[in-house]
């Protein structure tokens, strides 16, 4: 009795792309972020040709790096609660708080760095109080954040009297370390607030796309099983994850 041996199986190899293929591919699929660069460099190409003293002049990107930041830094942290389809209008209310507290503390103890810290401390708690009113009682976040914004207005005009009497400049020249740190120049020329707001966006890219955080986010609480089975997580429901996203944002208000 012959026993017949089969040929081995050939295996097909798949063929690699090429590189045409692989940069179609990939304006594929960032299409819509090289069309707003597009539009971006077209409008500074007209620009420039409208009024080349003002657009070829260094002056006016060195101050766009100073001004930007302020709004920049602002509306990063915001994103991470419109991709969870939040919002959050409380936030000129919090910055409030955050220059109190920062004050409060600086005057007490004669320390800018104890005032940072309870300036973060303060957005922390703003941000996890509007997370858990939020989640917790499930009051929409238009609705809560409104109430939220008067109540910390409301804070601060009773705390302080209705005044601005808690003075800024013996904390501008306390630390002039920490001050170049935070808001000085570098090299003379980038504001350092500049250099923050690009740190700050590689972190929010980060978190939404290269972490465990991001799929809990964008997917929301209708996907909740299945962005905790994305993220090879069993532990942190969606609840959780926003009342970060709340903290976090609090905490940069507070910063600036």
């Amino acid at each position: 009795m012959t026993t017949q041996v089969e040929p081995p199986i050939e295996m097909k190899s798949v063929p690699t792309p090429t590189l045409a293929r692989q940069i179609t591919r990939f304006v594929r699929r960032y299409g819509l972020q090289f069309g707003i660069i597009g539009v971006m460099l077209v409008m500074w190409v007209f620009l420039m040709i409208a009024g080349p003293r003002t657009f070829l002049n260094k002056e006016i990107y060195i101050s766009f790096a100073d001004s930007v930041p302020y709004y920049g830094i602002m509306a990063l942290p915001i994103t991470l609660l419109i991709v969870a389809r939040e919002i959050d209008l409380s936030f000129g209310s919090i910055m409030a708080v955050g220059v109190m507290c920062f004050l409060a503390i600086f005057n007490a103890t004669g320390s800018p760095i104890l005032g940072l810290v309870a300036c973060l401390m303060a957005g922390l708690g703003a941000g996890l109080l509007n997370g858990i009113i939020v989640v917790n009682f499930g009051i929409p976040s238009l609705i809560a954040t409104i109430g939220m914004q008067f109540f910390w207005r409301g804070v601060v005009l009773v705390l302080t009297n209705v005044s601005s009497n808690l003075p800024l400049g013996p904390a501008v020249d306390a630390d002039p370390v920490l001050r170049e740190l935070l808001v000085g120049r570098i090299f003379g020329v980038v504001p350092a607030q500049f250099i923050w707001m690009i740190l700050i966006a590689i972190g929010t890219w980060v978190l939404l796309n290269r972490h465990r955080f991001g799929p809990v986010i964008r997917l929301g609480p209708s996907s909740r099983r299945l962005a905790l089975a994305i993220c090879y997580q069993p532990y942190p429901p969606y609840f959780s994850a926003e009342r970060r996203c709340w903290a976090a944002q609090a905490q940069c208000l507070a910063l600036l």
